[in-house]
């Protein structure tokens, strides 16, 4: 008799069943939760881009009250700047004037220990323009750029034209085109504030 009787398996384990519905259940929840995470995480983007322009705004502002004017400097060529940028790469749409140069080389590193040069090649300006220069106004970064990696701009024409030239900080966000003209409001999914 004792050959002929069965003996129940006693090996600890789930079903194929019970391992299903488990891994049925997890996916639902990561399913529900993944879109979630996507949308905080590009809140947090956006966040972060506002940020960073309220602290160029007050970097931009700290220099001029050091210096007693924003970083437009007339270049040797005889023109000024039409606009700032950080580091990062260029968005869809960037501006496509012709004097700009990366707001670093005023507001990161101490200007009157160089001669700064235009898109042209041509001197921005003398280093004794600046004696009053008591920066960095922002800290230094390995790269300066918004949260999707692309550059910062500022179209400074407004700090030196008569007209009603408006001043922006702007970021591309995060469908990474500039949408937004140098000299107009603010359009599409751009991030920014104007200064003036």
């Amino acid at each position: 008799m004792k050959g002929n009787m069965k003996q129940k398996n006693t090996w600890p384990g789930f079903s194929l069943l019970e391992i299903i519905v488990a891994m049925t259940v997890l996916s639902l929840l990561v399913s529900a939760i993944l879109p979630l995470a996507g949308s905080y995480l590009e809140n947090a983007k956006f966040a972060k881009a506002q940020s960073e322009i309220e602290t160029l705004i007050a970097a931009m502002q700290n220099f001029r009250e050091d210096t007693k004017r924003y970083p437009v400097y007339t270049a040797a060529s005889g023109t000024k700047l039409d606009f700032l940028e950080s580091d990062g790469d260029d968005p869809a749409g960037k501006w496509t004037a012709p004097d700009f140069t990366n707001l670093r080389n005023y507001l990161i590193e101490d200007p009157t220990t160089k001669n700064y040069q235009d898109s042209a090649g041509n001197i921005d300006f003398s280093p004794t323009d600046l004696i009053q220069w008591n920066g960095p106004y922002l800290e230094e970064k390995a790269q300066f750029a918004d949260p999707w990696g692309q550059k910062y701009l500022i179209g400074v024409q407004g700090f030196y034209e008569s007209t009603d030239t408006q001043v922006w900080v702007l970021s591309a966000g995060k469908d990474l085109t500039l949408d937004t003209t140098i000299a107009a409001t603010m359009l599409g999914a751009d991030i920014g504030k104007r200064m003036q």
